[in-house]
């Protein structure tokens, strides 16, 4: 009996996954090895996202497995899984939502022949026109990747299916929301994964998916806006010529037809596209950029709050093309709508100031140091209002205010001042995020921003820091002991905090909390430069290499009972041996 193990934390597939152990016998009979394949494959129709993963990861350890047999007997038991499919995708959405899983795990698993590749390429059309609201998008997909693979949509394949796409949306079954729906991702996954086979199709793709973009359906428009966005990529990407210069006004022409719409369903549809039209025409549209500025701009006070949110979120991508007299405008108009929406309080207005904030945020890179200088303080201050706010707090401002912060010239009293204030909220990953871009910027403030982080995350660790036992406490130390192996805290000495707090959580019952532990230990007493770090000999130094490889057997061996506390005790203690040895100027953070 051969036995696949489950991979530890670092594998390829990327996580920590104890997924068990997948038993595979190439003498077993292969009825016990198709029912063990129809068993995962069943698994499949969870909705949950990461169990959905490993068990694709156990379907591709399995065939992986199988394919190192006899090559007659693997191609019959593939004909029989196939054949598993071909009924999945028939049934009800459930079943044709786990049909789909299986398509996309037996991809990952091999390369199939170009005969298989055909079937699943059959059952995805198949998958496609039975498809419901929840299985389109990932039917579409796996249509995209068959693509990609190559062998099953050869360029006359593509033919079909492109013809097949545009005819629906320029036809009377464009009146049908679901197969419209169906035909906007299909050319979005075709022009996506091969741009070079569907080229010539882009000029015909252009004005059908327009009908998309101005569909009274939310879903709808948003694929329509995104397949857009492909199919301009792909077109810039060939050389400019005068048949793309006519594409780019029609589509500017269909941008500010929809901004100047008195309809909401218009208005977002072109929100959504006009930003991706200047990125991808750049100086061509220079001429039209500040009439589709103020067609932008008189939409921010419009009733329709997809509307006011498209306004928020198309500013930043805008402005990267605002030169001469536009930019002035941008200057004098955008930024003090911004500090508004802010501090927007009513119904909804959490998405809005969130909108406001990415804005802001976006822009501190898009604008001069000459704007920051005249406008930065002011911009700081609204985002600090935020901050202190305790009915209008959102975490995002913390990394707003410090990327406005690094941008605006003579801040770093005010930054000094206002880096207290920045914990009222208790630790999280964008508060780390913050300090870092302040650190950065501000390098006098290292020493006092690493003082006040590791003084919280240690109060966070040992129950003081205001969360007490709450059922939020465990979703806290995860996010503590995240920032602890991430941030960088040289020159602190990071031993007794491993010593006096991490070992301590090696045991909890919530088997997250378990894995950040190891995972925060293994970062701080094995760094990365101590495990390259060699002998006088040129080989790996002895006990550093104890360390690690112990360690990394401990870590894949973790059971429900938790890893060897006594043992990772020993390793702060040999790691303090020849902590000296392995220091290293470039290194962020290790035990001294």
């Amino acid at each position: 009996m051969h036995q696949v193990p489950a991979l530890p934390y670092g594998d390829r597939d990327g996580g920590w996954r104890q997924s068990g152990v997948v038993a595979v016998s190439l003498q077993r009979s292969p009825e016990k090895n198709l029912a063990q394949l129809k068993s995962l494959i069943a698994a499949l129709q969870t909705r949950h996202e990461e169990k959905r993963r490993e068990i694709t990861i156990k379907i591709r350890r399995l065939v992986e497995e199988l394919k190192k047999g006899s090559p007659e007997e693997f191609n019959r038991l593939m004909q029989e899984v196939h054949q598993v499919i071909f009924k999945l995708v028939q049934e009800e959405p459930l079943d044709l939502w786990t049909g789909i899983g299986a398509i996309g795990a037996l991809l990952e698993a091999f390369d199939p022949t170009a005969a298989q590749l055909a079937q699943l390429g059959n059952y995805t059309r198949l998958a496609l026109w039975n498809a419901d609201q929840t299985t389109i998008i990932p039917a579409t997909k796996i249509l995209g990747r068959l693509a990609k693979k190559g062998g099953v949509l050869t360029a006359e394949h593509i033919d079909r299916e492109a013809n097949r796409a545009l005819g629906i949306l320029s036809g009377k079954d464009s009146r049908d929301h679901l197969k419209l729906h169906s035909s906007v991702l299909v050319i979005k996954e075709l022009a996506a994964n091969v741009p070079a086979l569907f080229f010539p199709y882009v000029e015909k793709c252009i004005p059908p998916i327009w009908v998309a973009v101005k569909d009274k359906d939310q879903s709808i428009r948003e694929a329509g806006a995104a397949t857009l966005r492909v199919i301009l990529n792909t077109l810039s990407a060939r050389a400019n010529t005068e048949s793309h210069a006519k594409w780019y006004n029609y589509n500017c022409s269909q941008c500010l037809a929809g901004l100047k719409a008195r309809d909401a369903a218009l208005n977002h549809g072109a929100l959504m596209c006009v930003g991706d039209v200047f990125n991808n025409t750049g100086p061509l549209l220079f001429d039209r950029y500040i009439e589709t500025f103020e067609a932008i701009y008189a939409l921010r006070d419009s009733s329709t709050q997809q509307v006011r949110l498209g306004v928020l979120r198309v500013i930043p991508m805008m402005a990267q093309h605002a030169k001469g007299e536009a930019r002035a405008s941008y200057h004098t108009n955008l930024l003090g709508y911004l500090y508004a929406s802010v501090k927007r309080d009513k119904e909804g207005g959490k998405e809005e100031r969130l909108a406001a904030l990415s804005a802001l945020s976006q822009l501190s890179s898009v604008m001069g140091a000459s704007v920051w200088k005249s406008h930065g303080g002011e911009a700081m201050n609204a985002v600090a209002d935020v901050i202190k706010s305790r009915t209008r707090f959102l975490p995002e401002a913390l990394p707003t205010y410090a990327r406005l912060a690094a941008v605006t010239p003579g801040a770093e009293k005010a930054v000094a001042e206002f880096v207290p204030i920045l914990f009222v909220n208790g630790v999280s990953l964008l508060l780390a995020e913050a300090l870092e871009i302040i650190v950065r910027a501000f390098p006098v403030l290292k020493g006092f921003a690493q003082t006040r982080l590791l003084e919280a995350l240690l109060k966070t660790l040992s129950g003081q820091g205001g969360a007490g036992e709450s059922p939020d406490r465990p979703r806290c130390d995860d996010v503590a002991l995240k920032i602890l192996r991430t941030f960088d805290f040289h020159p602190h000495d990071m031993g007794p905090v491993v010593r006096d707090y991490i070992i301590k959580i090696l045991d909890v019952e919530v088997p997250a909390i378990r894995k950040e532990a190891a995972m925060t230990c293994a970062a701080i007493v094995v760094p990365q430069p101590c495990r390259q770090q060699l002998d006088d000999d040129g080989r790996p130094h002895r006990g550093l290499s104890f360390v690690g490889s112990q360690f990394a057997r401990t870590s894949s061996a973790e059971t429900a009972g938790g890893l060897n506390s006594s043992f990772l005790m020993e390793t702060v203690g040999l790691s303090s041996a020849f902590g000296r040895r392995s220091r290293s100027p470039s290194r962020q953070q290790g035990t001294r």
